[in-house]
């Protein structure tokens, strides 16, 4: 399902170069594994994050190799590796555990993703919440702080659409 996932990504992404840099995550279990995106779209640029001191920074990554275990067991740039400032990021590809269609997003509970897209000066970049399709449900628990997604996209989603 991820290499499915990866393919309609690449395919819709190639159609719009206005998105330079991406921000993805490294896959936990039942997420969408989306590193390959990396080798496959080479004229890219893409970030990851990393957890410091109880707030998640992005940082850049030519290559998943550059990654480490890091909080929490989760592959994240090193400590040393520069950080992209938010206002950088043109897209944003969000993982979580469940989302709704209208982009509804449960995380894991530490807030990390909600507190940093509060971040942006300016008009935050496109959010897209990015999972399998068993965990697209109606409803879910949201709270006032929860971050909305733009869109939720998953395996099925058809990358020559618009996502």
């Amino acid at each position: 399902m991820s290499s499915r996932l990866v393919q309609n990504l690449q395919e819709w992404l190639s159609a719009r170069p206005e998105f330079r840099r991406i921000a993805l995550f490294a896959a936990m279990p039942r997420e969408p594994d989306l590193g390959s995106l990396i080798a496959l779209m080479p004229e890219r640029r893409f970030v990851f994050p990393r957890i410091c001191e109880g707030e998640m920074e992005f940082h850049p990554v030519a290559n998943m190799n550059e990654l480490r275990a890091g909080t929490w067991g989760i592959l994240e740039p090193r400590a040393e590796a520069q950080i992209s400032a938010p206002a950088e990021i043109d897209l944003l590809l969000c993982p979580g555990l469940a989302f709704t269609r209208a982009g509804h997003r449960l995380g894991k509970g530490k807030g990390y993703y909600d507190r940093y897209l509060v971040r942006f000066v300016n008009a935050r970049p496109p959010c897209y919440g990015v999972t399998f399709s068993a965990f697209v449900c109606d409803s879910i628990p949201c709270e006032p702080h929860d971050a909305m997604m733009d869109r939720v996209i998953d395996e099925t989603t058809n990358g020559s659409a618009e996502l």
